[in-house]
């Protein structure tokens, strides 16, 4: 929607479930939503929920999830994964990001190692972008992704340790 300053989506989890890699959004904050899944009570929550916050993609703290949460997460702060570990009662999953676009910043999974040398440019990371209409397909990097959902009913399809 042009002009639009909210981007909001949602899914419903029934089972134990790893979500996202970890990524930070540049442009604005965003809020993300754990509730139960039932709307005539969504203080009806029985699921352990981790996720992961901290200035480094490589060195995250851990939270838990006990009970419905919103949890905010202001522009640049690196998040996820989201670990869905004990699923009692599904559980409402809603992210809202407050711009007209979703967009992410991931660390490549190809990013050189910190070099033991000192120079200043010896131990830069790469860095991508994924946001509307640039998302890979989990399953072929070759495509875009089209929300077929796959890659949450069949985690064990592209979750596969390289």
């Amino acid at each position: 929607m042009e002009n639009a300053t909210y981007h909001v989506g949602y899914q419903v989890f029934t089972a134990a479930n790893d979500m996202e890699d970890p990524h930070i959004h540049s442009g604005a904050e965003e809020y993300i939503f754990f509730m139960g899944a039932d709307p005539m009570n969504i203080f009806d929550f029985d699921a352990e929920i981790e996720m992961f916050f901290g200035d480094d993609p490589e060195h995250l703290e851990s939270r838990l999830i006990t009970k419905p949460t919103v949890v905010r997460i202001p522009p640049n702060v690196w998040h996820c994964p989201i670990l869905f570990r004990k699923m009692n009662k599904p559980v409402l999953f809603q992210a809202a990001y407050l711009s007209g676009t979703w967009g992410t910043i991931v660390q490549a999974k190809d990013s050189p190692q910190e070099a033991e040398d000192s120079r200043p440019f010896a131990r830069t990371k790469t860095y991508n972008y994924m946001g509307d209409d640039v998302r890979r397909c989990k399953k072929d990097e070759r495509k875009r992704c089209s929300i077929c959902g796959d890659c949450f009913r069949k985690p064990e399809e592209y979750l596969k340790e390289e």
